[in-house]
């Protein structure tokens, strides 16, 4: 499975339980239930669970703070020194190619290493144990095999959920921020438009609450130079990062695959226009976007990177879809 838990759309800050730390992780792929086709040359990705709590393994109930902050620098200096035995015992003075550290939901780092050296690495001291990365291939289905099926149309999907009762009471999305983690957006669609001022709250992300996050984000030790003009849109669309490719561009334009992450942040959050009979269960809420995959798949470290910077950046929300 994917992920079975999902950051749950509260007022209150975001927490995230250790539950969080995925089934990738509770049931990993090791090299002990892989057959030996893989040649031990053959670089793979990994992650490298190291010993000792993550931030919300030591409290499952921690919001980003100062204090907080300050435990994910202990806890990342601690990996450093890891990373170093890991590079002069296991690796023979070779450097770990890291692509990401993570501190917030586990106590790791993604990178990618020889087949052949996993046992070495899981051996150092401070290493609690190495797992396969899970990937994620996209689907593909011959259309043909659904030609006579019919199915509801998306846009009756809100009469059924009860949507405009929901409305009723007032509940259209103010303040909340919803993340969808997916292939990106059509970032022009006339849907995802700025929100007017009115249906702002206190609670809103703005680019200036980017800044005050900024250095903290695993997009921002991926891209050279990153800053918060770079990554916030418009009201609507408060942030937007190509975390599989380590790039600006989230939209679909280049993408031969399909819009999936249009549709799913059409579900969630499309604005109600004149012009359009489409609109979101919650049209008031703003999108954080974050691509995680490209028409070759998806890996595990984009995606465990992206939910991070989910707590980072206060979201309420997170669709892995």
């Amino acid at each position: 499975d994917m992920v079975s838990t999902t950051l749950m759309a509260t007022k209150a800050p975001i927490v995230i339980a250790p539950a969080m730390n995925t089934n990738m992780l509770e049931n990993p792929v090791t090299q002990d239930n892989l057959d030996d086709t893989i040649s031990p040359d053959e670089d793979v990705r990994v992650i490298i669970v190291m010993d000792g709590d993550s931030v919300v393994s030591a409290n499952s109930a921690a919001v980003y703070s100062n204090d907080t902050a300050a435990q994910m620098e202990e806890i990342k200096a601690a990996q450093d020194k890891v990373i170093a035995d890991i590079e002069e015992t296991a690796l023979d003075g070779d450097d770990l190619t890291v692509s990401y550290q993570y501190s917030w939901l586990v106590n790791g780092v993604a990178a990618t290493v020889p087949y052949g050296k996993l046992s070495d690495i899981e051996s150092v001291d401070g290493v609690d144990k190495v797992v396969m990365q899970t990937v994620y291939e996209p689907c593909s289905t011959d259309e043909t095999t659904f030609s006579n099926i019919v199915y509801p149309r998306t846009i009756s999907d809100g009469q059924m959920i009860g949507r405009e009762d929901t409305w009723a009471q007032g509940y259209k999305g103010e303040g909340m921020k919803i993340a969808i983690i997916d292939t990106g957006l059509d970032t022009d669609h006339q849907n995802f438009a700025a929100l007017p001022d009115e249906v702002l709250t206190d609670t809103s992300l703005t680019q200036a609450d980017i800044d005050g996050v900024l250095t903290s984000l695993n997009a921002y030790e991926r891209y050279s130079g990153l800053t918060s003009a770079d990554l916030y849109y418009n009201t609507k669309v408060a942030y937007g990062f190509n975390y599989v490719d380590n790039s600006l561009d989230i939209t679909h334009d280049n993408d031969t695959e399909g819009d999936h992450g249009t549709h799913v942040a059409g579900i969630a959050a499309a604005n109600k226009i004149s012009s359009s009979e489409v609109i979101g269960v919650a049209p008031d809420a703003q999108l954080i976007v974050m691509q995680v995959f490209n028409p070759k798949g998806a890996n595990w470290d984009t995606v465990m990177a992206a939910l991070e910077d989910c707590v980072y950046l206060n979201v309420d929300t997170a669709n892995l879809s």
